[in-house]
């Protein structure tokens, strides 16, 4: 059997609150997009904010608007990352939940211990 090379990375555009160092879901995505990175793969980020650094393939899109109180954090994160996902999406789509009204290749969830 012959292996095949290996196909230049698609770009990837990954959708989320928060990615950062602090909290479960966020951590976890901070080493998935920096994984991505790492493997040469241009990346788009769409969040209120990250922790990764500046990066030559990383592109942020930074999501204006409030996060605290949840019930009017989360609607508008989700019109307004909607609305810049549309703008600004490349490649594949992973969002972290159901967290925005477009078509999405991947959706992540973390399970919680019971």
């Amino acid at each position: 059997m012959m292996l095949r090379e290996r196909s230049r990375a698609p770009e990837l555009t990954f959708v989320a609150n928060e990615v950062g160092a602090l909290g479960g879901m966020e951590n976890q995505l901070r080493h998935l997009v920096q994984g991505c990175l790492d493997d040469g793969r241009k990346v788009t980020l769409i969040t209120r904010r990250h922790d990764l650094g500046d990066h030559p393939l990383l592109t942020t899109v930074t999501v204006p608007g409030p996060s605290r109180p949840v019930s009017l954090g989360g609607p508008w994160f989700a019109a307004a990352s909607g609305a810049l996902l549309r703008a600004k999406r490349r490649g594949l789509v992973y969002a972290c939940g159901g967290i925005v009204p477009n078509h999405i290749d991947v959706v992540g969830t973390l399970f919680d211990r019971p």
